[in-house]
C-alpha cells in the first residue's frame, strides 16, 4: 500500500509537469528538468526505451542484439538478459547508425525494480545499458562505438554524459564504476573526459 501511494504521488507530479509544452519545460533550469526527468524515468515503460549506436564501420549481424538489465538490492545484483529490436540502420557518409528498442521481455524486470523502489527498499538500477551482439565486437572497435540513450521520448536522444547528469539519483558508485573501471565497453568520453585508468602493474590506459 505504501509503495502504491508513493507511486501515485509521483505520477500526479509528473502528469502536471507534462501538461506544459516541451518548449516551456526546456526553458527551466537544468536542476528542475533533471528532477522531473528522473521522476519520469522511474515511472517509464522499458518498451519505450531506445538506444542509438554510432559506429565508424558497419556492424556484423546488427539485428542479433541483446543487453543486460540489472539492479542492486539486498547486497546483490539481480540481472536479466533481454533482446533488442533493431528499428533502423543508416549511414551518413562518416558513421553508421543503429537504432534499437527494448523488447517486451524487459517490462516485468523493471516493474520489479519499480516496486522495490516505491516500497523504499533503495534498489539501484544500472541505467548504463550496453548492447551485445551475436557476432562479438572486439575491444578496439567497442571503445570507438558511441551510445546515445532515449529513455523518454520528449527528451530525445542524450549522450552518455547528458543522460547521467539528468538522472538526479545517479550515485557516485555508478560514476566510479564507469570512469575508473573497465566494464563499460563503449566510448565514455562525454561522461568521463580523458580519465586515465592505472592498473596494478602500473600501466595506464585511457578510460574512453
Amino acid at each position: 500500500m505504501l509503495g502504491q501511494a508513493a507511486k501515485s504521488t509521483l505520477q500526479g507530479t509528473t502528469a502536471t509537469w507534462k501538461l506544459q509544452p516541451v518548449a516551456v519545460r526546456n526553458s527551466y533550469p537544468d536542476w528542475v528538468r533533471s528532477a522531473y526527468y528522473s521522476a519520469e524515468l522511474l515511472l517509464s515503460d522499458t518498451q519505450l526505451w531506445q538506444i542509438r549506436v554510432r559506429s565508424p564501420v558497419p556492424l556484423q549481424s546488427p539485428a542479433q542484439a541483446e543487453l543486460e538489465l540489472a539492479y542492486w538490492l539486498d547486497e546483490q545484483w539481480l540481472r536479466q538478459m533481454v533482446p533488442l529490436i533493431l528499428l533502423s540502420e543508416q549511414q551518413d557518409g562518416k558513421y553508421y547508425w543503429y537504432e534499437y528498442q527494448l523488447s517486451p521481455a524487459s517490462t516485468a524486470f523493471y516493474q520489479q525494480f519499480q516496486q522495490a523502489r516505491f516500497s523504499y527498499q533503495r534498489p539501484r538500477f544500472r541505467y548504463l545499458l550496453q548492447p551485445t551482439w551475436s557476432q562479438q565486437v572486439d575491444a578496439a572497435l567497442s571503445s570507438r562505438l558511441q551510445l546515445e540513450y532515449r529513455f523518454l521520448p520528449d527528451y530525445g536522444y542524450l549522450s552518455l554524459g547528458q543522460m547521467m547528469r539528468m538522472v538526479n539519483f545517479m550515485p557516485e558508485e555508478e560514476w566510479d564504476w564507469l570512469c575508473r573501471g573497465n566494464e563499460y565497453l563503449f566510448d565514455k568520453g562525454t561522461a568521463c573526459g580523458d580519465v586515465v585508468i592505472r592498473d596494478p602493474s602500473g600501466k595506464t590506459s585511457p578510460a574512453n
